[in-house]
């Protein structure tokens, strides 16, 4: 009998370790995504203020890699989103509506006061050009 007594014990002593290691498992906090690294973030900030640019009209991009554009087909405000991907080059994405959207890839200039690249339209925008064309803005 107290060797039963033993066995049973100690098996709740095993439950209640358990229980409490899933415990701490479960109150983990998720890990947060890691900050921008400052080359990163510093690359962005070389953007940050306003441009201008045939087809895209006044530009204003921001320092946390977002923006507007002026120039649409009467849709409002376009809306574009960057990252970087070199030195002095983004990727990214700009949209005016449901029906005219794409995608873009661009270089800042070494003196900081242009931008070069070129837009491309999603295969189901259907307003604008089916194309694309190059994109040349100039810090204002």
């Amino acid at each position: 009998m107290l060797r039963g007594a033993i066995v049973v014990f100690g098996l709740m002593l095993s439950l209640c370790a358990i229980a409490r290691a899933e415990q701490r498992v479960a109150q983990q906090v998720e890990p947060t995504p890691p900050a921008l690294t400052a080359g990163q973030q510093s690359g962005i900030l070389e953007l940050a203020g306003s441009w201008s640019g045939p087809d895209w009209g006044e530009l204003v991009l921001n320092a946390d890699g977002t923006g507007t554009y002026t120039d649409t087909f009467g849709t409002g405000p376009g809306q574009v989103q960057f990252e970087r991907t070199g030195d002095h080059s983004y990727k990214g994405t700009w949209r005016e509506s449901d029906r005219r959207s794409g995608t873009m890839e661009f270089e800042l200039s070494p003196d900081g006061q242009t931008i070069t690249g070129a837009w491309t339209p999603d295969p189901n925008s259907t307003i604008g050009s089916k194309t694309g064309g190059a994109i040349l803005w100039s810090r204002r």
